[in-house]
């Protein structure tokens, strides 16, 4: 049983967000019960880029619902984030590679490809990947998400363990598509998933739906597996979402209005400007005209 517990915390900045993400899991094999935490994470997030800024690009057709709804091309530039955060992990391997079968199973746990195992791999080599974790690491990841239509968001996460690997570093892969349902309550989710590095690849295919029972309240079920061709890794879960809102837009719309009035006080002084500059030609003009006859 895998529990994993999120918490975002965004108050400082609009576009800077704070994570802490705690794993746990609960293990009963060969009739031994075993649970501890696996890992604790402290993460920072920063939108770079948000296309949705742009007024041009997204502005609101008043006259054509079709030209709101319709695909465009700037539909394809993504907004962009990075996110920089501390992993640690509970390192505390060594008491089960004395028991059987328990190096199988966290070969499974570490999302390792099931083809090594069914090639024989040995246990040096199951040590080596099962401890390459320290206790302290770095990650690094870039995402980037598309709204491709009002129903359709993709998203994709590459991500890099930068320090803290004993013997290779480790690399991830994810892209995630989801649906909104016409019951906006309801909305769906396609998401592959790629672990690799130079000992081993795996990935994760995983389907889910989520239920928005209100603003502040969800409810989802997923389920996931894996290609590989040995036993059968695939699990079946479900989580619970909620959000404590005290977002006040006022200061937003303040915000905006005033960057509006700039804006268009910088056009009216530069059209006066130009009006003026072509006052001032003609005048010129004439003056010539004057000193001629």
């Amino acid at each position: 049983i895998y529990n994993n517990l999120k918490i975002r915390y965004g108050d400082i900045l609009e576009n800077l967000e704070f994570f802490v993400n705690v794993n746990a899991v609960s293990k009963n094999l060969n009739n031994l019960n075993n649970s501890n935490w696996k890992s604790f994470d402290l993460n920072l997030k920063y939108l770079f880029y948000d296309p949705f800024k742009n007024q041009k690009w997204y502005k609101e057709n008043i006259y054509s619902w079709k030209a709101n709804y319709r695909f465009r091309i700037v539909q394809l530039i993504p907004a962009i984030s990075f996110s920089i955060g501390l992993k640690i992990n509970n390192t505390d391997y060594t008491r089960n590679f004395s028991k059987p079968n328990m190096l199988k199973y966290f070969l499974f746990d570490k999302k390792i490809n099931n083809q090594l195992i069914a090639a024989g791999i040995n246990n040096n080599y199951g040590k080596i990947i099962l401890t390459n974790d320290e206790l302290l690491q770095g990650v690094f990841n870039v995402i980037t998400q598309n709204h491709l239509s009002a129903k359709w968001v993709l998203v994709n996460n590459f991500g890099i363990v930068f320090f803290g690997n004993k013997f290779f570093n480790q690399y991830q892969y994810s892209t995630t598509l989801t649906h909104n349902f016409n019951n906006p309550k309801i909305s769906s989710f396609l998401e592959y998933t790629n672990f690799f590095n130079k000992f081993y690849s795996s990935n994760q295919y995983k389907v889910g739906l989520a239920f928005l029972l209100n603003k502040n309240l969800q409810l989802d079920f997923h389920s996931a597996f894996n290609n590989s061709i040995s036993s059968n890794n695939m699990y079946f879960g479900g989580g619970v979402s909620f959000r404590i809102d005290k977002h006040d837009d006022t200061n937003n719309l303040i915000n905006l209005q005033l960057r509006e009035q700039i804006k268009k006080n910088r056009i009216e002084k530069k059209t006066n400007n130009k009006e003026l500059r072509r006052i001032n030609k003609t005048k010129k003009t004439k003056r010539k005209k004057f000193i001629i006859f």
